[in-house]
């Protein structure tokens, strides 16, 4: 699987959600590269329903190439920023994946996202508990992945759920007994956490 993603987070205006998506999954396919589109379907309060298209990648020299080739092309750049009028926020960002799962289902239709946000200095200990929970688990194969750029303290898992059924079992192992002690340890290395539930909307690629 790639080790890379470029996320590409858009806030629709009020009343252009479907637009918006339906236009990110226009512009993915225009650029022959592989990846998907989803939006957010169930989130925190604080935050805004969104729309993220997550390009792969191999390597850093395949992103850079994809730079080049995009700001030499005029109609992906015409589409991106008609794309951007329909937003109130469009943010950027290049993700390493650290540990990626055996095989991400080609039936799933959710992704749940879950951020951690470490204390300062405590990211590269919380990196390691997650990644150990992961490993433990019976029920979640994630992926687990950092930001090259931004947030140094951020550490982030994705899980793709086939249906909405599959998160009960997922909440009993994460709130069971065995897990307790990652709870313990990943509660004293961080300040925030939150979790959002996304519909995805299109896949191409692994």
């Amino acid at each position: 699987m790639p080790e890379f993603i470029q996320n590409v987070s858009r806030i629709p205006k009020q009343g252009k959600n479907f637009d918006v998506t339906e236009g990110s999954i226009d512009l993915i396919k225009g650029l022959n590269q592989n990846g998907n589109v989803s939006f957010t379907i169930s989130t925190p309060p604080a935050l805004k329903s969104r729309v993220i298209s997550a390009l792969t990648f191999d390597t850093l020299g395949e992103i850079e190439a994809f730079h080049d080739g995009f700001l030499e092309n005029d109609q992906s750049r015409d589409k991106f920023q008609k794309l951007a009028a329909d937003c109130e926020d469009v943010n950027v960002s290049i993700i390493r994946n650290v540990r990626q799962p055996e095989v991400f289902s080609p039936e799933a239709k959710y992704m749940i996202r879950t951020i951690f946000v470490a204390k300062r200095g405590e990211a590269p200990n919380l990196l390691d508990t997650v990644l150990e929970m992961a490993d433990s688990s019976k029920t979640m194969d994630p992926l687990i992945s950092v930001p090259m750029f931004g947030n140094p303290d951020v550490v982030r898992i994705v899980n793709g759920i086939n249906s909405l059924e599959d998160v009960n079992s997922i909440i009993a192992e994460v709130n069971g007994e065995s897990f307790a002690p990652f709870r313990s340890k990943v509660s004293s290395l961080t300040v925030r956490m939150f979790r959002t539930l996304s519909r995805i909307a299109y896949r191409t690629g692994s």
